[in-house]
């Protein structure tokens, strides 16, 4: 740690899934108040809980070098929430705040929508595989409408429902700064789809919108490119409905689009005709996430991630472009369809500079690991409270804990005790 902390070299410190607990977090914290160059702290999937995050927060209150922040998967609760909206309202410095796969629910929306309506900094906030349901997520685009500097929001599974659509509907009317919103898996039906169109034919700044794993139809799809066409001032690129097989009149549609916006992406699961039957490029494997698919082969193959990236990286540079990953999942016939292998590079290509680089490629399957793993353990929850209401907030009532609070982080001097 003490090296660590006189270094002035080390600009990123990533130490994801190593257990350092609350104990660790607190060594962490004291080792940076000394540190004025590292400014990527990624502590994700370490076991931190309360006094941990405490000891991390207060740091940052002093920290001004800092930039991007990532406590994913630590199991945080609405009474951490508390403490990252003191914090939130209170940074100057930070700009990527990441705290998806955590246990933030409603309450947890209650106290962080209003802190991020104060900030100046955050430039992207990752709130995705929490338990954020209509009430929270109501907050989180009130606080979203009124910032003026996010540009990202991701709230991808959670549960806003057609209501949270709503507000962030309400939110892309007037805010000019966002540019991509991750709405997947929220529990969003034609109707929410409907707000969300209406709010693109007048926005001008999104580019990029994903709604797809919602239980929309194809009604969906027409009024979204309906809204697309008739706002020639949109600047949106790409829209994510994977999850939605089409008929043949969306592609109609989609094709009027393009004739005035040639980049334009809409990506879709599938068409179907008129009988109702699947067609197109549909096969046996269209609706399988291509992230398993690839895996299923390597497995099947007695293949390891490094050799595959090997085999198709012929000049060692360290980094594969679209098309040689393309081309080398061909040459050795992975079973996935065009829109499949798109799809893939867009999973993995983190940065968007267009190429795949081996910790992409980890980076991509161990996520895509974790996600599996949590659908599995939530379906084992979702069986064993069948027949039981688990929408927090579904009587109505909004929970008095969120009101105003004592402070709870507090400034230390540069030279902690």
């Amino acid at each position: 740690m003490v090296a660590i902390g006189d270094n002035s070299l080390v600009t990123s410190l990533v130490l994801e899934e190593n257990r350092l607990g609350n104990k660790g977090a607190e060594y962490m914290a004291l080792m940076l108040y000394e540190n004025d160059t590292i400014k990527r702290l990624n502590l994700a999937y370490n076991t931190i809980s309360s006094l941990g995050v405490r000891s991390i927060l207060e740091m940052l209150l002093e920290n001004q070098t800092i930039t991007t922040l990532d406590l994913s998967g630590n199991h945080l609760t609405d009474t951490d929430a508390f403490m990252f909206a003191e914090y939130i309202e209170e940074t100057s410095t930070l700009e990527y705040l990441m705290l998806n796969n955590n246990d933030f629910g409603d309450e947890a929306g209650l106290v962080l929508g209003p802190a991020l309506a104060l900030n100046e900094s955050i430039r992207s906030v990752d709130l995705s595989w929490n338990k954020i349901r209509k009430i929270g997520g109501i907050a989180i685009c009130h606080g979203v409408e009124a910032n003026a500097v996010i540009k990202k929001l991701n709230l991808a599974y959670n549960g806003l429902s057609n209501d949270g659509a709503a507000a962030m509907a309400e939110c892309l009317k007037v805010n000019d700064i966002l540019i991509d919103v991750d709405l997947t898996c929220n529990r969003i039906f034609d109707e929410g789809a409907a707000f969300l169109s209406k709010a693109l034919s007048i926005n001008e700044t999104l580019k990029y919108l994903r709604i797809s794993n919602n239980p929309m139809t194809t009604l969906s799809a027409v009024t979204l490119l309906e809204a697309i066409k008739t706002n020639n001032c949109n600047s949106l690129e790409y829209v994510d409905i994977t999850s939605i097989h089409v008929y043949k009149n969306v592609l109609e549609l989609l094709s009027e689009v393009r004739e005035h916006r040639p980049s334009f992406r809409l990506q879709y699961g599938g068409v179907v005709n008129s009988e109702g039957k699947f067609g197109g490029v549909q096969d046996g494997f269209s609706n399988k996430n291509p992230l398993s698919i690839l895996r299923d082969y390597i497995a099947a193959e007695n293949l390891r991630l490094v050799d595959l990236f090997k085999r198709f990286d012929k000049d060692g540079g360290g980094s594969i472009s679209r098309k040689e990953f393309i081309g080398g999942l061909k040459s050795i016939k992975v079973p996935l369809t065009e829109h499949q292998l798109d799809r893939l590079i867009t999973m993995l290509d983190r940065d968007g500079d267009g190429e795949v680089d081996y910790g992409e490629l980890v980076q991509g399957e161990k996520e895509h690991r974790r996600m599996i793993m949590k659908l599995k353990q939530e379906a084992i929850v979702r069986m064993a409270q069948k027949g039981n209401k688990d929408e927090p907030g579904s009587d109505g009532k909004i929970p008095s804990e969120h009101r105003s609070r004592p402070k709870l982080l507090t400034k230390r001097s540069a030279q902690p005790k």
